[in-house]
């Protein structure tokens, strides 16, 4: 570790004797080097309504993605080379007002010719005069429809969420599913369906109960029951935990191969949507099977994002929205391990958050294995929406460490909806380590992963995570509430660690403390995890 050295909680005198190299103010990213691709939409073209990581369309053996433009009355689905962001294909809409890509995935590979194929949803679409909507793959290879799936009925909405699969059935065939909420057979509310990729046949279907709205978000990829096969996520509108319940939504575990039901999870607030984002969160707990992220929508304050255990339904972590305004859960991810400590992390977006600007929005990666906020990524003008959409799962700049895709459809750039595409490449950041926390006895603060001979500065608060300027530098924000409090400060060594013993008042036994570590080298301003920890007697 670095030089050790005993300060008590009290401000320092001098702060500016330890500051050394200029300050950039950087608000979205700790380095403006993560952010590997940026692009904006027109006035009304809705860039990015729908985004995925996809498979690999061009033979490079890096991950590519899908981006959706919802003009009206035609849109596209572009299909860009996550290496360089060239355009590989572009499909459009076949028909005004389809809302063509409205839902998109990776399908695998369908045909079976080892090139990566594409789902696309039209959950608006009239084919042969019915508008049930349309669900197509579209091959990678030479951009021809291998299936077309129409609605059989006005207002089924085929498509309105799709997710690839696997090879469901193990013929070989990667096949795919969709989801359509608003299909209704007798009582029944919505609907899904998973279609072998060989044949197109119907492998597996459900049918919601009344007011279900069975369909609303699909995910697939995580193995949840241990048996090797990706099972499959799908939530409900308005799923309710007993008949004359509130309508809260629900998210469902369905056995890859098999559909038998594993499990089924409510929220707890009605009208919440409870699985309107949705994903797989990779392993937290560290018991060998994955985990599941589930937000809500459309509560204001009362947004919340959950990571659940697949194993018992216990409710791992949860986050809900920092600020009246905000919407924490907007959408989820799972991204991989970022902090590098063998557990899975998570990244929610909270696409109101007006910490910087009405509306600018954020994106808070936590870890999977304590829920430690590790990064906190900001947008920088007003209606921004930063973090609408988010989508994991590819290495874009092989560094080793998961990448994102951010999107929001509804970003104003001199007029609405815009719409930009991001692509973010994630770094670990300084990582903060409290021991001992005890009143009346020294703690052990510790900074890794700083850059070597950063000066780094310890501060504390007591009012949760928020945003707030540092006391001594106002140029420089970090992710705790205000009032905030300096509490001492040393450089890091060559191996960009830095260790501090601080003396814990008697008078704050009981009382939680946010801490958190602003980092600064030459050209470059980074803010470590910030860790919430209480007071020991």
């Amino acid at each position: 570790m670095g030089e050790k050295t005993s300060i008590p909680l009290t401000p320092l005198k001098n702060p500016g004797a330890f500051m050394t190299t200029p300050i950039l103010l950087l608000i979205m990213s700790a380095s403006a080097q993560q952010i590997g691709w940026f692009e904006t939409g027109s006035a009304d073209q809705h860039f990015g309504h729908s985004v995925a990581v996809t498979g690999d369309f061009n033979q490079d053996s890096i991950a590519d993605f899908a981006v959706t433009a919802m003009t009206l009355p035609l849109g596209s689905v572009q299909v860009f080379s996550g290496a360089d962001q060239s355009l590989l294909w572009d499909f459009p809409s076949p028909a005004a007002g389809s809302r063509f890509g409205w839902s998109m995935d990776g399908a695998g590979d369908v045909d079976g010719d080892g090139v990566a194929d594409l789902l696309v949803g039209a959950p608006g679409e009239e084919f042969q005069q019915i508008r049930g909507g349309v669900v197509r793959v579209y091959s990678g290879a030479t951009g021809l429809i291998l299936w077309e799936i129409p609605g059989p009925d006005m207002t089924d909405e085929y498509g309105y969420s799709v997710a690839g699969v696997g090879d469901w059935n193990g013929d070989g065939h990667d096949d795919f599913a969709f989801g359509s909420p608003q299909s209704r057979e007798g009582a029944s509310l919505g609907y899904f369906a998973v279609h072998s990729g060989a044949d197109g046949q119907v492998l597996y279907s459900e049918r919601g109960a009344n007011t279900d709205g069975l369909g609303l978000q699909m995910a697939s990829g995580g193995d949840l029951n241990g048996d090797g096969r990706a099972d499959l996520l799908v939530s409900t509108r308005s799923g309710r935990r007993h008949p004359g319940d509130a309508a809260v939504g629900s998210v469902r575990a369905y056995a890859g191969g098999s559909g038998l039901l594993l499990a089924e999870w409510f929220g707890d607030t009605a009208g919440a949507q409870f699985g309107a984002s949705l994903d797989f969160a990779g392993d937290l707990n560290g018991d060998g099977l994955d985990d599941v992220l589930a937000g809500t929508q459309w509560l204001s304050n009362r947004n919340y994002a959950r990571a659940i255990n697949a194993a018992d339904g216990e409710v791992l972590l949860e986050w809900r929205s920092m600020d009246d305004d905000g919407w924490a859960g907007a959408a989820v991810a799972g991204i991989g391990d970022l902090d590098q400590d063998g557990y899975a992390d998570v990244a929610i977006g909270d696409s109101l958050d007006p910490s910087f600007a009405f509306a600018a929005g954020a994106i808070r990666i936590y870890s999977g294995r304590n829920g430690t906020l590790l990064q906190t990524l900001r947008g920088n003008k007003a209606f921004l929406g930063f973090g609408r959409r988010l989508a994991a799962g590819a290495d874009w700049n092989q560094d080793g460490l998961p990448d994102l895709l951010v999107a929001n459809p509804a970003a104003h750039f001199g007029q609405p909806n815009h719409g930009f595409v991001m692509q973010l490449w994630l770094q670990t950041p300084p990582l903060l380590t409290v021991r001992g926390l005890q009143a009346g006895s020294l703690a052990s603060l510790s900074v890794e992963r700083a850059p070597a001979g950063a000066w780094v500065a310890f501060h504390a608060g007591t009012h949760g995570y928020g945003f707030a300027p540092s006391p001594i530098h106002p140029e420089a924000y970090l992710d705790l509430q205000a009032p905030l409090q300096f509490l001492a400060a040393s450089f890091a060594n060559a191996s960009g660690q830095v260790q501090l013993s601080l003396w814990t008042p008697p008078n704050l036994a009981g009382r939680t403390l946010s801490l958190q570590a602003l980092v600064l080298s030459p050209g470059r301003q980074q803010r470590s995890s910030a860790v919430q920890q209480t007071v020991l007697p």
